[in-house]
């Protein structure tokens, strides 16, 4: 599944690795794609490993917030 968020307070690069770091930390994940200029975090995974909520709060740990799916 494919899922896109968007994410508020990612301002550069080092922000778009931050978000994908942790959620490629997620079993299950298998691509995250962060692009701070959109606000957004492209996310590709099993749904049978994790959901949409554990990635949100993946996110949010790292310091952003997460403003729903696009």
């Amino acid at each position: 599944m494919k899922k896109t968020f968007q994410v508020e307070g990612m301002m550069c690069q080092h922000c778009e690795q931050r978000v994908n770091k942790a959620v490629m930390n997620i079993a299950g994940v298998t691509a995250c794609r962060a692009i701070a200029d959109s606000g957004i975090a492209e996310v590709e995974f099993d749904e049978q490993q994790t959901n949409a909520a554990a990635i949100s709060q993946a996110i949010e740990d790292t310091g952003y917030d997460v403003k729903g799916e696009v």
